[in-house]
């Protein structure tokens, strides 16, 4: 009811620049068939990985967070080895990637140990977010939806131009 959501998909589906998931797991980011590397990991690489909803995640067992965040850390630190079945390790080096990800307040029950100070947490709605009002409004807006996206996509893409040419 945030409006997390609507700005998160605006971004769209595959790009060079960014992926869309409406889920992430720690086994879709390192998957396979026999013989076959299928994991999302390999197109992210240099990429902004925008999920929905990590509010799911943070609802699992704690034993499935720690093995999400942990290969997550070892994204972020760069190189990554995971043992796969009876196959070789998978491994990944000299990776990077960005993670957008929406969350609702569930996110204060974490602390910086549990993701290991590598996340940088912003309150999009701040302290003074009155829930009720927010939600009237996203539901009269609902029949502007695909005009909305449209202009957070318009603007999305202004964004990432701008710092493409800033890095180049």
């Amino acid at each position: 009811s945030s409006g997390k959501s609507m700005l998160i998909s605006s971004f769209g589906g595959e790009s060079d620049w960014f992926d869309y998931q409406t889920k992430l797991s720690s086994e879709a980011l390192i998957s396979g068939k026999m013989g076959k590397d299928t994991s999302l990991i390999r197109k992210l690489n240099h990429k902004t990985l925008f999920v929905a909803d990590l509010t799911v995640i943070l609802t699992l067992p704690v034993m499935v967070q720690e093995k999400l965040f942990g290969l997550l850390r070892e994204i972020y630190d760069g190189t990554v080895k995971v043992p796969f079945g009876n196959q070789a390790p998978k491994e990944f080096h000299n990776f990077k990637m960005n993670l957008i990800a929406g969350v609702t307040h569930v996110i204060h029950t974490l602390n910086n140990s549990d993701v290991g100070e590598r996340f940088l947490r912003i309150d999009y709605v701040g302290q003074d977010f009155d829930e009720d009002a927010h939600m009237n409004k996203a539901m009269a807006s609902q029949d502007r939806w695909p005009e909305i996206k449209q202009k957070l996509l318009e603007n999305n893409m202004g964004y990432y131009k701008q710092v493409l040419s800033e890095a180049e």
